[in-house]
């Protein structure tokens, strides 16, 4: 578990004369260094910090969003962990093969949203 965690977020609307919305929104979240793996304990070696992967270092990922919404349909832009942070934030050893997790890379994507009523 991470000692800490923050979250900042920001989000702005306008109003257009036709009734829809420009609408954006920007967050980052970040998660502080951990203590933890997935590698068993080895109990002949205490304190388990003598397991190079039991600290985790911190990391941050920024998104960001744009779109219009209407009465009739919702178009966005978006972009997830816009800064592509490619940090390795754990590198656990498994059954003798070595791997690496780290923060999902950058990903842009459009989503589209049509109402039936």
């Amino acid at each position: 578990m991470p000692e800490y965690n923050y979250d900042a977020s920001a989000a702005y609307n306008i109003k257009l004369a036709s009734g829809s919305s420009l609408v954006s929104r920007i967050d980052y979240s970040y998660s502080g260094s951990s203590y933890g793996s997935y590698q068993p304990l080895d109990y002949l070696n205490v304190p388990p910090t003598s397991n190079p992967n039991y600290h985790n270092p911190g990391y941050g990922v920024l998104n960001a969003s744009f779109g219009l919404n209407s009465r009739i349909f919702d178009l966005t832009l978006y972009a997830k962990n816009l800064g592509n942070d490619r940090k390795i934030i754990q590198e656990p050893e498994v059954n003798t093969v070595f791997e690496a997790y780290t923060v999902r890379p950058r990903t842009v994507g459009v989503t589209f949203k049509l109402r039936f009523d």
